[in-house]
């Protein structure tokens, strides 16, 4: 039987979404710091985006406005079709919240110390009509033993300091399951546990998005569980997707070149930690941006046209697109200069 290339249906579009914060003192500074310009994709029904990229790209941005706890500047969020800024302009319904869960960093911080682990269960159950309130604590005793904290009893009525940080993520993926979403935005949801338990939380979400066709957004530093869970991955830089391609496809054949120096930065058994990078050190320019591309004044391969306009997405392969102007069709019809040659 032939492998199914069929690309499945969009759960969540995100289209042209900008958001600017101010900066600077007093009320009339117009000065502006550019967190996202203008960001597109997809999620399909069942599929697991990756978001990659170092601090201050813009991950925790996409996933806010995404939940509705702050608004865009422009663009659109379209949910299973329906414009949600359009049709929800003053926030979140309870439908949209309980379709759109969202899994936070710390599994500490994201839990009352005050309450139960049966509470944190309960609460969106009874919230969400999901169950009676008869029905509750059954049914919560069922979620706790699918996340796999079993037997479900002994945990039931422990308070969350009572837990280790991996079994508080378990407590927060069960809350998150509980009203039965359709997407879940984990925002580095194993980057405040221990190495050693972090392949069991992700055995645990993918196992859950096979039982139940769930979507995720998966925020990451690690490519390693991008590589692990995620079906495709967007990396983001200053604000901005400068690629995007199906996991394997980007990790073996990385395109851009802030794609490629995020893999050469990535600790290997057999490479020198010693070896320099040959990029140049620094953060990208947020407030008042040049027009340019955001990585030029780090970019080993910068050109002056990299410096006087922005690149577009360019479509280098099968759902393969690259925002870098070495891949721009006229650069390589003319021999200019080819990333996968230039860096190590």
């Amino acid at each position: 039987m032939g492998v199914d290339t069929k690309k499945p249906e969009a759960v969540l579009s995100i289209e042209k979404m900008s958001k600017y914060y101010p900066v600077g003192q007093g009320f009339r500074s117009r000065q502006k710091l550019r967190a996202l310009h203008e960001v597109d994709f997809e999620v399909g029904r069942g599929e697991v985006v990756a978001l990659v990229g170092e601090s201050g790209s813009g991950k925790s941005t996409i996933a806010r406005q995404i939940m509705r706890l702050e608004q865009p500047d422009s663009g659109r969020i379209l949910f299973e079709g329906q414009d949600v800024l359009k049709e929800e302009p003053r926030g979140a319904s309870l439908s949209y919240r309980q379709k759109v869960q969202m899994i936070f960093q710390d599994p500490f911080g994201s839990l009352n110390p005050v309450h139960t682990i049966i509470h944190h269960l309960v609460r969106p159950l009874l919230r969400h009509g999901k169950c009676t309130k008869a029905q509750a604590r059954g049914r919560a005793l069922e979620l706790l033993t699918e996340v796999g904290l079993e037997p479900a009893a002994d945990f039931a009525d422990r308070h969350p300091y009572e837990l280790s940080g991996g079994q508080r993520q378990r407590v927060a993926i069960a809350r998150a399951l509980a009203v039965e979403p359709t997407l879940i935005v984990a925002d580095e949801p194993t980057s405040m546990l221990d190495v050693s338990i972090r392949v069991g939380v992700l055995n645990l979400l993918e196992r859950l998005r096979q039982q139940h066709r769930l979507s995720f957004i998966f925020i990451t530093h690690d490519l390693a569980s991008a590589y692990h869970l995620a079906d495709r991955v967007l990396v983001l830089y200053a604000g901005q997707i400068v690629e995007e391609a199906p996991t394997a496809k980007l990790l073996s054949e990385p395109a851009h070149p802030y794609t490629r120096l995020l893999l050469a930065a990535t600790p290997q058994a057999s490479a020198s930690i010693h070896q320099p990078l040959p990029a140049t050190s620094g953060h990208p320019e947020l407030v008042n941006p040049s027009p340019g591309c955001a990585f030029a004044p780090r970019c080993p391969l910068a050109m002056d046209q990299c410096r006087q306009s922005m690149p577009k997405a360019h479509l280098i392969g099968p759902d393969h697109r690259s925002r870098c102007h070495l891949h721009a069709s006229e650069t390589s019809h003319t021999g200019g200069p080819n990333a996968s040659a230039l860096i190590p």
